[in-house]
């Protein structure tokens, strides 16, 4: 990217390397410092902070030059410091509220992504700290690039949003609310093994595992009876037997074992019926006992009054499998009305606690959003600047829902981490944005029409070269070799974008409606 934007390049090539050099030692000593848990999460983090933290140096490298042009005669340590002093803020508040973006998954009840945030967060700040203090020495080592000339060309597109404001500004606002509108109808289908690309092992066995035994996921009912020795009784067990036939028949249900199949593992020395007294019952269970490990310990308790129904289903949606579950439960119930009926292992567990995570992450997005509204409010001290700052940080998670419904795009916690993090990272232009009107605004605290155009025409350019470095770096999701990878890489970069129009277009649009704004 520093190429694509500087013209002369042995000076980008030297500082290029240099900040790699120490980017990669940062990742390096936070990957070496042990090989607990969290080794993963620190391998994914040192991989974030060139993606988020290279539009810092190109930032200071444009403010350079523009200080240059004004002050020819500056010499070049005092142009690098006063660069450092108007850059600082702005560079700050983007490492900050992308923190706070990944810090917000500490709510969340899963140390591997509680750690991931940590991890994340502190990575960007420590590159932060390596990009905003490392590149003053490194600019009086190496020759300052020059831009090339399409970054330094006046644009002319925030004129023209500008002079439609209200109708760009009523259009986008429409678009928002039919984007709204489709997010009542989220997709709460995610599968659990449909990620894991065709004709890999994992696949191949849960497949084969499916097909063979019935299902993949393990699913167990319990039924409790308040009598003693209650499954001795032949009568409940041939209801059980019966139970077990129709849940067999249960659409998504590809097993189901319990009690009644040992008997029928008597077949050769005996008829496969169920006994007819209590005697044979209790006999039958005392010949199991006497083996050196009694297979009927995994479906009935010592004492007779708890027996275990093991079934497996099919990988279904999670909305499908939940209602399954409970389906499956009503029927046990319906046939034992006077016992206790619990359910257990993963498939009782598994989709309940990845919809909690998922709406437990896309609720981040809130804590999110007032978190960084408080930042806000305690540097510029002003709740009219946060307030502004607000408005097109909305459109990443309205953009994001849009495409999630649109698209029937399963809601997994993968997908749902975006709603925060995207939120972090689309604010990095809104406080460029908004550094660039307080530096105009007038005595009484008062920004004209004519000034948020100026403003607007100075940084849409390097927000959009800042927006296009993202959307690079998180495209290289697309081509991952997992479809969970594919759909985090596309949905930020929906967000992304969505955070791009609401910065570059619909903010000065909202601002160009009024003659005065006072911040």
């Amino acid at each position: 990217m520093f190429l694509f934007v500087f013209a002369r390049q042995r000076g980008p090539i030297a500082l290029h390397a240099a900040l790699d050099v120490l980017l990669v030692g940062v990742a390096v000593a936070r990957l070496s410092r042990g090989s607990d848990h969290r080794l993963l999460s620190r391998a994914v983090a040192g991989s974030k902070p060139p993606d988020v933290e290279i539009g810092h140096p190109l930032g200071v490298l444009r403010f350079v030059e523009d200080v240059k042009k004004s002050e020819a005669s500056t010499p070049r340590w005092d142009v690098i410091l006063k660069v450092n002093k108007e850059i600082w803020l702005p560079n700050l508040l983007g490492a900050l509220t992308t923190c706070i973006g990944f810090l917000t998954l500490l709510w969340v009840d899963v140390p591997l992504i509680r750690s991931y945030g940590v991890e994340v967060a502190s990575a960007v700040m420590i590159s932060w700290l390596a990009t905003s203090f490392g590149i003053l020495p490194l600019l009086m080592l190496f020759p300052h690039p020059v831009p090339r000339r399409w970054v330094t060309r006046k644009v002319k597109w925030p004129l023209w949003i500008v002079q439609r404001a209200k109708p760009i500004a009523a259009f986008i606002v429409t678009l928002c609310v039919v984007l709204i509108m489709t997010a009542h109808h989220l997709y709460w289908t995610a599968r659990l093994f449909n990620d894991i690309p065709k004709g890999e092992p994992a696949r191949v066995s849960t497949e084969k595992i499916a097909q063979s035994v019935g299902g993949v996921i393990p699913l167990d009912i319990a039924v409790k009876s308040n009598v003693k020795s209650a499954w001795s009784d032949p009568a409940k067990l041939k209801k059980l037997k019966a139970l077990l036939a129709k849940l067999r028949d249960t659409n998504g249900v590809g097993a189901a074992l319990s009690v009644p199949n040992f008997f029928y593992e008597l077949a050769e020395i005996s008829k496969p019926i169920l006994p007819i007294s209590r005697a044979a019952v209790s006999e039958i269970y005392f010949l199991y006992s006497m083996s050196d490990h009694d297979p009927l310990d995994r479906y009935l308790s010592s004492n007779k009054r708890i027996v275990r129904i093991a079934l497996r289903i099919r990988d279904l949606p999670s909305n499908a499998a939940k209602a399954l579950v409970q389906k499956l439960k009503r029927q046990v119930q319906n046939y034992f009305p006077h016992d206790r009926v619990g359910t257990g292992g993963t498939g009782a567990t598994v989709h309940v606690i990845q919809d909690y995570i998922s709406s437990e992450l896309i609720g981040g997005f809130w804590q999110a959003l007032l978190i960084i509204a408080i930042t806000l409010v305690i540097i510029f001290r002003s709740i009219r600047t946060m307030l502004i700052a607000m408005l097109p940080n909305l459109m990443p998670p309205i953009f994001l829902l849009g495409y999630l419904s649109l698209t029937h795009t399963p809601i997994k916690p993968g997908v749902a981490v975006i709603f925060s993090i995207a939120l972090g990272l689309a604010f990095n232009n809104t406080v460029y944005l908004l550094n660039r009107l307080r530096a105009f605004k007038e005595s009484k605290g008062i920004v004209r029409s004519s000034q948020v155009t100026q403003a607007f025409c100075l940084e849409s350019k390097p927000c959009l070269i800042s927006t296009a470095i993202f959307l690079i770096g998180f495209s290289v999701f697309l081509f991952s070799y997992f479809s969970l990878n594919r759909t985090f890489g596309l949905c930020m970069i929906v967000s992304l974008t969505g955070g791009a129009i609401g910065d570059l277009i619909f903010l000065p649009a909202v601002l160009a409606c009024r003659k005065k704004i006072i911040l």
